[in-house]
């Protein structure tokens, strides 16, 4: 059994994922077309703060891919 993989983006090179409009959008798409989304997965980074140890790290910086990556990693409405 194979899988049928949808990206979205603005270009190839970069695809965005921190318009939650256009997800919520791409995901009602989807389901529509395929019927439903079994996994999603997102791989995110956007001002990610590196090479800090967590104990050191405001917790702004902690949190900040959190508040990113939940945009593509709950289940939008609809879906």
């Amino acid at each position: 059994m194979g899988a049928t993989v949808h990206l979205v983006g603005r270009t190839l090179e970069k695809l965005d994922a921190l318009n939650e409009t256009a997800i919520d959008e791409h995901a009602a798409s989807v389901v529509s077309s395929a019927g439903s989304v079994d996994i999603s997965m997102n791989v995110v980074t956007h001002n990610d703060v590196q090479g800090t140890p967590l104990v050191e790290m405001p917790l702004a910086d902690f949190g900040s891919p959190v508040r990113t990556n939940f945009l593509t990693a709950r289940r939008p409405p609809g879906a």
